[in-house]
């Protein structure tokens, strides 16, 4: 039987892997007026898995059909050289680090849009968007996001 630390490891290897195909991303949010923000949105969704990391110190439950589709996903963008490909697997690589468990985790997983710089293509190119209304709505998406996420409910067991 495999250890807990084990499984942990191959979704932490699959995570640096998808980050590092979606190393296009840095280039985008610093040289696309529309993607500027993309970076803080990216942090601010980031936010709950990092909690969640803190929360059960690297060793908490994962999802691995999510990770090992991450994996699939970012392994045919490489091949393709698509980058939303990239994108989304990197944000599925992230998010499977903890299991999906209803609504909440599903739309903060669909909220990883705003930091990914097809939301600033759609918004500038198709929408014609000032600069600045979309980079305020990719904030706003990434605030909505680290709040879902962080959001843990009402607590009803009746421990402080």
């Amino acid at each position: 039987m495999k250890s807990v630390s084990h499984i942990v490891w191959v979704e932490t290897v699959v995570v640096v892997f998808a980050a590092l195909q979606a190393h296009s991303l840095l280039t985008a949010w610093l040289d696309s007026p529309y993607d500027r923000a993309g970076s803080v949105a990216f942090l601010l969704w980031l936010s709950p898995a990092v909690h969640m990391l803190w929360r059960y110190q690297g060793r908490g439950p994962t999802n691995r059909p999510m990770v090992l589709t991450a994996l699939g996903i970012s392994l045919a963008g490489g091949v393709c050289n698509l980058n939303v490909l990239k994108y989304a697997a990197l944000a599925l690589a992230i998010a499977g680090r903890w299991p999906m468990r209803g609504m909440r985790e599903i739309g903060w997983l669909a909220l990883s849009l705003a930091w990914m710089p097809v939301f600033g293509v759609v918004l500038g190119a198709h929408a014609n968007t000032p600069v600045w209304a979309a980079n305020t709505a990719r904030i706003t998406l990434g605030l909505a996001a680290a709040i879902l996420g962080l959001y843990e409910g009402k607590r009803t067991d009746n421990k402080p």
